[in-house]
């Protein structure tokens, strides 16, 4: 960390995560993580996390591997446990914070609030890394916009064309009222 009160040194690390797993996410290569905190006030603490990574997961429709390139930066604001902010206090010290790096960082990026009981020489922002990797991944994933998907009924791979079911004919019954439906 920063000495205590200076609001003008910034400390940078740089180094590399390795993520075996993540649930759907494959990380066939480390993340690389870049940190750098510096204190906005005598008790608010700036650390901007710079994440760029690969990772293969599958289509949310067809199953095919689909590799992401993810490069992005958020911002945290660590303050002391029971210290308050009205929310334009924190949007005014956010845009402090993101002001100081204007030359690595938009203005829009998100800024988060962390409470801390006591600030030490060290911070641990492990917690905030992997909440920043779970931010930039994807909910839903698809290998291209328009995938058919999957045939529901015999599995096959609807975006290399029809399958032989024809499914085209058979109506869910309970969907079938909705084929006289005539917007007015």
């Amino acid at each position: 960390m920063p000495p205590r009160g200076d609001d003008v040194a910034c400390i940078a690390e740089e180094w590399e995560l390795n993520l075996d797993k993540l649930e759907y996410y494959r990380f066939n290569s480390p993340v690389k993580v870049l940190a750098k905190a510096r204190w906005l006030e005598e008790n608010l603490l700036s650390v901007l996390i710079a994440l760029k990574f690969e990772t293969e997961t599958e289509c949310a429709r067809c199953l095919k591997p689909v590799t992401l390139a993810i490069s992005d930066k958020l911002m945290y604001l660590y303050s002391l446990c029971g210290l308050e902010f009205s929310e334009e206090e924190f949007e005014a010290r956010a845009q402090a914070a993101l002001a100081l790096d204007l030359d690595n960082i938009n203005l829009d990026t998100p800024v988060m609030p962390v409470e801390v009981e006591y600030f030490d020489r060290t911070l641990d922002i492990a917690p905030q890394v992997l909440e920043s990797i779970l931010l930039l991944l994807p909910s839903k994933v698809l290998c291209r916009d328009d995938c058919a998907g999957l045939c529901p009924e015999c599995g096959a791979d609807l975006n290399e064309g029809p399958c032989a079911c024809n499914l085209s004919g058979n109506i869910d019954p309970r969907l079938s009222v909705l084929k006289d439906f005539k917007l007015e």
